[in-house]
C-alpha cells in the first residue's frame, strides 16, 4: 500500500456559489467553471495593463474549505498563482492565502481547513497578449481515508472515445477522440468511518457525478490522480471487525 492516505474530494460547496472574473471572453463564460464536464470552458480576454486575471466564488456563507482544484487549465509555469480568502467580498477582513504549485493542466491544493465565504484565484502574467482559461475550479471540503487503496491497482489508459466509419463508398474516416484514463483498485480493511464516507460518496454521486481523487499526493500528485465517475456503486462487503471491503472503479472524466 501507499504510504499516504487516499483522499476523495467529492463534495462541491462551489457549485452552488457564484463566481465572476475580472473579464471574460465572449462565449467563454465564467459559470463554465461549474460544469460538471470539461467540454466548455471559461476565458479570460486580453491581460490588460495590470496583467491580472481574477475569478472570485462568494460560497454564500462562511464554509469550511481544505481542497482547490483548477482543472483542464493552460496556464504556465511563470505565470504567479494566488488563491485568497476572505470574510468580505471586498477581502479586506479576515483575509489570507493559500500557496499554489504550478502543476500542467491541473491545479490542487490540499491545506488544513478555512472557514471562509469568499474566495479568489489571482492569476498574474508576464505578457499583456496573454488569455488564460480553464475548464472547472473546485473548492471544499476532502476526507482521507485511514489508508490508500491496495498493492495492484492502476491508474492508465482505458475507454478510447475514437471512432472510424467506413463510408458506401468504401473511404474510411477516423474520429480520433480521446482515450479516457481509468482507475481499478480495492479498498481493504477500511474502517467503519471510512465506510461511511464510501457510502455516502456513492449515494450522492452513482455513476454520473464526478469527483476528484488522489491516491500518493506526495509522491506523485497528477499521474495518481484522477476526475471522473464512479463505474460501479456494489456495496462494501463486512470482512469482520467493523472492517469493510469495497472495490473502487472509476472514469476519467472530459
Amino acid at each position: 500500500m501507499s504510504g499516504e492516505p487516499f483522499r476523495f474530494f467529492w463534495r462541491f460547496p462551489s457549485d452552488a456559489g457564484a463566481f465572476s472574473a475580472s473579464n471574460t471572453a465572449s462565449g467563454f463564460d465564467v459559470d463554465n467553471l461549474k460544469r460538471s464536464t470539461l467540454d466548455k470552458k471559461w476565458r479570460s480576454d486580453e491581460f490588460g495593463s495590470a496583467l491580472v486575471e481574477t475569478v472570485t466564488v462568494d460560497l454564500g456563507s462562511a464554509q469550511a474549505i481544505t481542497a482547490f482544484v483548477l482543472l483542464d487549465h493552460d496556464l504556465i509555469d511563470t505565470d504567479v498563482l494566488v488563491l485568497r480568502f476572505a470574510s468580505d467580498s471586498g477581502f479586506t477582513t479576515d483575509v489570507g492565502t493559500v500557496a499554489i504549485t504550478f502543476r500542467e493542466n491541473t491545479l490542487v491544493e490540499f491545506f488544513a481547513a478555512v472557514t471562509r465565504q469568499y474566495w479568489r484565484l489571482e492569476i498574474t502574467a508576464l505578457l499583456d497578449t496573454a488569455v488564460r482559461q480553464a475548464g472547472r475550479l473546485l473548492l471544499g471540503p476532502h476526507y482521507e481515508m485511514e489508508r490508500s487503496l491496495a498493492l495492484g491497482y492502476t491508474v492508465g489508459p482505458g475507454q478510447d472515445t475514437g471512432k472510424t466509419i467506413r463510408t458506401q463508398g468504401g473511404q474510411l474516416y477516423g474520429d480520433l477522440g480521446v482515450r479516457l484514463k481509468m482507475l481499478g483498485g480495492e479498498f481493504v480493511a477500511m474502517q467503519e468511518a471510512d465506510n461511511v464516507e464510501v457510502d455516502a460518496l456513492k449515494n450522492a454521486n452513482g455513476k454520473s457525478v464526478p469527483l476528484f481523487v488522489a491516491m500518493d499526493w506526495t509522491n506523485f500528485p497528477l499521474k495518481k490522480s484522477l476526475y471522473g465517475t464512479l463505474t460501479q456503486v456494489g456495496s462494501s462487503i463486512n470482512i469482520g471487525v467493523e472492517r469493510w471491503s469495497f472495490p473502487l472503479r472509476m472514469l476519467e472524466q472530459k
